[in-house]
Formats: structure tokens, C-alpha cells, sequence
């Protein structure tokens, strides 16, 4: 860069950033600025100071493990971080930032941070401070605890970065533990864990908030394929898509445990594989809060396609489970023990497959669950299509479930007595309808065998057209009975029963 043009960037920047009595230092590389490496400006910064950091790749002691030595400076780099590497050389992290080292003011903005190694955060070791990063890349690095980023009593920002290829035994990217940092745009991918959470550790109380985040591709050794929550922690997640995430045991996509209470909001699950739980399992007298969250392809061998609970309290509102499988237990869920609610929730084509399969929608083992305004359609297993119950007695209230093209729509194995059905609708299940334990159920308690009427089955469309029995309109002592309401008003042919036998031929 000529001289003149770098007295234009730095007049640029020092004219965005606005500080009335703060300088703009400049670190070249390759000469021509104030400095040749970050550290040294770093120390030359007063607060309020911006450092400017040309193109070109920054290696040695004066650009690794830098700190900010209790001064709030903006870090920034002239062309971002495409252009702008500070390689560690695979025995540092870039930046060890502790002890009110930082807050929020401090801001590194436009780096890719590579090659990193420390036992604790590869790249970021940042404790009791809270620095902000933007537009940053973390790749190539190793941490015992979190391979890119280690986070302890912090309230960090991280706005459209990026974590990739990074490993670890525990938080292939990053660990958090008794902090509450953001993640806002960022994306986690390719991550790798020997141990526990492929990209995301949450322990120790720890409180971080996902936004519009994308964590793809990553895996474990252990459980946790995507993110892992643990030891009461509390992340929250809205808008964020866990995709093609796996883990040798348990949670493909995401795993909750010991007393931990994440809550998730507008998420999707997709493609997610663990040998238990393949999108996401809770476990441990965990509690999470799930919300309009998606679950679609998601597998598992043997139990929980979608979901798998053991121990735990799980709520699910307005949540679908589309297209899991599972080669046993559970194609959509699988719930053990635990006092689980559904409520206003689809299960749409899931299936157990293989030899002697049970629960294509959800398994029950003897657990007090309750489903409110569910449906459940097109679910497969040999043992209850929809629903299987083992040693369980849960509570379907304003429930559909219908075309299972495999098994009955509920069926009890041994230890069932009482499981209680109001105002369901059960029609058109290849194995029958209100058979087995729920045959004295049948026409009581306002429970019927009716088409529901689907707008449009072949093309996902689980609404009910306006003359459903279902439909809040035709069911005075019910209400809405299923999932979705009224989403067409167009003739519908009823199904009949003749011709719901000839499909299964």
C-alpha cells in the first residue's frame, strides 16, 4: 500500500470510530505503518485507541498470546479476514485476555486466528473479562478444553464469526463454563471433539445465547455431535439451525444432562445422527423448553430417531418431528421415565425400521407423558405406528392419529393398564384403530374414527379443511382437535374405510 493510501485508511477509520482525542496506530507487516507486529501497538495504545492492521499474515512472539493489558482498544483489520492471519505456530493461543483485561469496548474485528494450541482455548483463553469479536474466523486449532475459544465468568460477543476445523476433547470450538457470552450470526462447522460437544461445551452453570447461529457438520467421540449442555447450564438458542451434526453416543445434534435447562426457540434439526437421540437427548433431570423447533431427518440405532429423553422434563409446544428414523425404539421420540409434555406438536412420517420395531411417532416406557392437540400422520413401526407404550399410562387430549402405514395406531405391551384418550381422533392405521388396551375407549369421552380431513397430505399439508370433524367449528364439546387448524375450504373426499385397506396391499 502507497504511503498516500495509507494515510487515507487511517484518516478513514479514525473518522468511523469518531474518538474526538483517540489515535489510530497502524501495524504493517511489511513496514510502512507505526508498528510491524500487534503486540507492541497494543502496548502503545491509549484507551480509545484504534489499531489498524494491514493485509499480510502475522507470526511470531509479538503476535500470539496478546493481551490488551486493561485497555479498551479496537482492533481492526484494513481488508478483513481473508487477508488478515495471525498464525499462532501451532504452540500459542492468539489472544489471552484475563483478569477485567477487557470489555466490551474492546473489540477484534476482521481476523482469522489460526493454528492455535493451549490446553484451554486454542485461539481465545478469556476469563473475567468480556471483549467483543466481529467478523472473525477461528480454524485450525486444538484446546483440551475448547479447541478455538475458552470462556470462564465472561459476557463475550461473538457477531458473525466463524469456527471451523478446530478439535478438542471437550468443545471442539468452544467451552463455556460459568459465563453468559453471545453468539450472533456465527457459524460452527467441521468441528471435532474425541470426547464430548463436537462444537459447543455449556457447563458449569454456564448461560451463553445463540442467535442465528448455524452449527453444521460437526462430530464426537462422546455425546453431543452439536452443542452439549451440562452441569445446570442454561444456554439459549432462537433462530439457529443444527445440521448434519453427529456423536457416537448420544445427541446427534444437541445432549442435555445433569440438571441442565436450555431452551430453544425457532430451531431446526436436521440430518442429525447418534447412536441414541439423534436430534438432540435429554437426560440427567435436564429441563429444556423447546418452542416451534423443527425436527426432520434426524436417525438413531436403536432409540429416539428425533428425540430421546431419559429422566427428564422436557417441554415441546408447537414443535414437528418430520422424517426421523429410528432402527428400533421411537422413530420420532422416544421418552423413558420422564414427566414430558407435547402440545400443539406434528409427527409426520417417521418410522421404525428393521427387525421387530416399535413407536413409528413415539415410544412411552413407563413414563407419565401427556399430549395435547397433536397429530400424529403416516407414522410406521410393526408395534404402534403412531404410539407404543410400554408400562405406560399418558394422557392424549385432542389428539389425531391417523394412516399409519404400519402397525395399529396405538399398541400396548405388557404393564399398560390405563392410558386415557379425550376428544381423539384415531382413523385409517393399517394395524386398526381403537384396538388392543384402547378399544373400551372408542366412542367415549368424545373420541371418534373419522377422516380428519388433511388439506393436502402428499404435499405436507397437515391443516384441516373446513368441514373436518376436527375443525373447532364441527366440534362443539372439543374445540380444535389436532395440531393445525382449518387451512383449506375446498371439497375433500372422505377416505373410506375399503379404500384405506386397499393402500396397505
Amino acid at each position: 500500500m502507497t504511503g498516500r493510501l495509507l494515510v487515507l485508511a487511517v484518516l478513514t477509520i479514525a473518522a468511523a470510530t469518531g474518538g474526538a482525542h483517540a489515535n489510530t496506530l497502524v501495524v504493517a507487516v511489511g513496514g510502512g505503518g507505526d508498528f510491524t507486529a500487534i503486540q507492541p501497538a497494543l502496548d502503545a495504545a491509549q484507551e480509545g485507541d484504534t489499531i489498524l492492521v494491514m493485509p499480510g499474515t502475522y507470526i511470531g512472539e509479538d503476535n500470539k498470546n496478546l493481551d490488551f493489558e486493561g485497555t479498551n482498544v479496537e482492533l481492526r483489520s484494513m481488508n478483513g479476514a481473508a487477508e488478515t492471519i495471525i498464525d499462532c505456530g501451532n504452540d500459542a493461543p492468539a489472544f489471552d485476555i484475563r483478569e477485567d483485561d477487557a470489555g466490551p469496548a474492546c473489540i477484534i474485528d476482521g481476523f482469522t486466528l489460526t493454528n492455535g494450541d493451549r490446553f484451554s482455548g486454542g485461539l481465545v483463553y478469556c476469563i473475567y473479562s468480556s471483549p467483543t469479536f466481529i467478523d472473525c474466523v477461528f480454524t485450525n486449532s486444538f484446546g483440551y478444553y475448547g479447541g478455538a475459544v475458552y470462556l470462564y465468568d465472561s459476557e463475550a460477543s461473538f457477531t458473525a464469526c466463524v469456527f471451523t476445523g478446530n478439535t478438542s476433547e471437550h468443545g471442539g470450538a468452544v467451552q463455556v463454563e460459568r459465563a453468559s457470552p453471545t453468539f450472533t450470526d456465527c457459524e460452527f462447522t467441521l468441528n471435532t471433539s474425541t470426547g464430548e460437544a463436537g462444537a459447543i461445551d455449556c457447563i458449569w452453570e454456564a448461560s451463553p445465547a445463540f442467535a442465528g447461529c448455524t452449527i453444521s457438520d460437526n462430530s464426537a467421540g462422546g455425546d453431543g455431535g452439536g452443542i452439549r449442555c451440562y452441569d445446570h447450564s442454561s444456554p439459549s438458542l432462537v433462530d439457529c439451525d443444527l445440521t448434519e451434526n453427529s456423536a457416537t453416543a448420544h445427541g446427534g445434534g444437541a445432549y442435555c444432562d445433569s440438571t441442565s435447562a436450555p431452551t430453544l426457540t425457532d430451531c431446526r434439526f436436521t440430518g442429525n445422527a447418534a447412536h441414541i437421540g439423534g436430534g438432540i437427548s435429554c437426560e440427567g433431570d435436564s429441563s429444556p423448553s423447546l418452542t416451534n423447533c423443527v425436527f426432520a431427518d434426524n436417525t438413531a440405532n436403536p432409540g429416539g430417531g428425533g428425540v430421546y429423553i431419559d429422566f427428564s422434563s422436557p417441554t415441546f409446544e408447537d414443535c414437528s418431528f418430520l422424517d426421523n428414523t429410528v432402527n428400533q425404539y421411537g422413530g420420532g421420540v422416544y421418552v423413558y421415565e420422564s414427566s414430558s409434555t407435547f402440545t400443539d406438536c406434528v409427527f409426520f412420517r417417521n418410522y421404525a425400521i428393521g427387525r421387530s420395531t416399535f413407536g413409528g411417532g413415539i415410544y412411552i416406557d413407563r413414563a407419565p407423558v401427556e399430549l395435547t392437540n397433536c397429530t400424529f400422520s403416516d407414522n410406521g413401526a410393526d408395534q404402534g405406528g403412531g404410539v407404543n407404550l410400554w408400562q405406560a399410562d399418558p394422557v392424549l387430549t385432542n389428539c389425531i392419529i391417523a394412516f399409519s402405514p404400519s402397525g395399529s395406531a396405538v399398541f400396548c405391551e405388557a404393564g399398560t393398564e390405563s392410558p386415557t384418550f379425550f376428544c381423539c381422533d384415531i382413523f385409517g392405521n393399517a394395524g386398526g384403530d381403537w384396538v388392543g388396551c384402547i378399544a373400551d375407549q372408542s366412542g367415549i369421552s368424545n373420541n371418534m374414527s373419522a377422516d380428519p380431513l388433511f388439506c393436502d397430505r402428499p404435499e405436507n399439508d397437515l391443516t384441516v379443511d373446513a368441514a373436518s370433524p376436527c375443525a373447532e367449528a364441527n366440534s362443539p364439546s372439543c374445540g380444535l382437535v389436532g395440531a393445525l387448524d382449518v387451512g383449506c375450504d375446498s371439497p375433500v373426499e372422505a377416505v373410506s374405510w375399503g379404500a384405506i385397506k386397499a393402500m396397505f396391499r
